[in-house]
Formats: structure tokens, C-alpha cells, sequence
């Protein structure tokens, strides 16, 4: 009797074992399709959104990157004050405001101008020197619209250059010589 009961035991234990293994498998791949589930969806929601941003917002996105861009731009040195021998200055630089225009910034060089002229004044002249200057000018380079803006004029722009793509005010030096006649055999005409 002790040695069937033993072996009944040990049956009895060897299928309890079994039957432990066979559920713990179970619960793992139960647990690792739920895993494996979580994250196929959770990659299905990201390539969606991702398309939506690329396919439907692209436009949007496109145009805020295009106005990210760098825009290097050259600035020319300032020119040093030219005095007599006492300290009275001869030639002096004074600031001069211009309004300024990338071409590659724009769709219509037209219309731009046009909607420019309704805040500042533009002589026509002028109008038909810049048509012609960006037909035969560089697309990035910027062009000069017009120039001496009194603070008003620049307030003006400034204020609605988000409606002006392309248009921007520099603030620039003009040179101005305060004794001219008197001094202009030894500064030049």
C-alpha cells in the first residue's frame, strides 16, 4: 500500500505539473497577443496621423517650412565719419528707412505692389524700373521698392507686412555732407 499509494502521489503530482505548464503557456501567448495587439494598434494610430498631417494639413505644413527658411542677407558696413581738424563733421551718415522686396516670396509682383502702393506712396517710374529689374534679376536678391520712409511710412508697412508676403523695411545709411558747398573740394562731389 505505501508504495502504490507513492506512485499514485507521484502520477498524480506529474499531471498536476503538466496541467500547470500547459496553462501557464496558455496565459503567455494570451499576454503576448494582447501585448503584440496594443502595439499594432498603437503604430496603425501613429501612420494614420502621420498621413493626415502629410496628405491633408501637407499644404499648411508646406508653407510654414517655406517661411522658416534662412534668409541670409547682406549688410553693408557702415562708413566712418569724415571730420575736420577741429571735430566738425564734414560728412555724417543719417539713417534712411527702404522698403524692400524678395521677388521669390511673392506669386504676383503686380497685385504686391499694388496692395503696397494703397499704404505708401509710389511713383510710377519707380513701379516700371522694379518690373523690369525682376524680369532680369535674381528671384532671391532683394530689390528696392522705394527709399527716405518717413517713421509713418515704416509704421505703416510694418504693421501690415503679414499681408505683404515678401516686403520688409531695412533701415539703411545715406550719407549727407552738412557743409556741402564749402567742403566739397576736398570730400568730392
Amino acid at each position: 500500500m505505501g508504495k502504490t499509494s507513492r506512485s499514485i502521489d507521484r502520477l498524480f503530482a506529474k499531471k498536476r505539473k503538466q496541467k500547470k505548464d500547459v496553462n501557464y503557456d496558455e496565459q503567455f501567448s494570451r499576454r503576448a497577443f494582447i501585448i503584440g495587439a496594443g502595439q499594432g494598434l498603437f503604430l496603425t494610430l501613429l501612420g494614420g496621423r502621420l498621413a493626415w498631417l502629410q496628405i491633408k494639413d501637407g499644404d499648411k505644413y508646406r508653407t510654414l517650412a517655406e517661411s522658416n527658411r534662412v534668409n541670409s542677407r547682406m549688410i553693408v558696413p557702415s562708413r566712418g565719419l569724415i571730420v575736420d581738424r577741429y571735430g566738425v563733421p564734414l560728412a555724417v551718415n543719417e539713417q534712411d528707412f527702404q522698403v524692400q522686396i524678395i521677388p521669390a516670396q511673392i506669386d504676383n509682383i503686380k497685385t504686391t505692389i499694388f496692395a503696397l502702393k494703397k499704404f505708401i506712396t509710389i511713383d510710377e517710374r519707380d513701379i516700371q524700373k522694379l518690373l523690369k529689374e525682376y524680369q532680369r534679376g535674381s528671384r532671391y536678391i532683394p530689390q528696392q521698392i522705394r527709399n527716405n520712409l518717413t517713421w509713418d511710412e515704416v509704421a505703416v508697412v510694418e504693421l501690415n507686412t503679414p499681408n505683404l508676403p515678401g516686403v520688409f523695411v531695412e533701415a539703411g545709411e545715406r550719407r549727407s555732407y552738412p557743409f556741402r558747398e564749402s567742403a566739397a573740394h576736398i570730400l568730392g562731389y
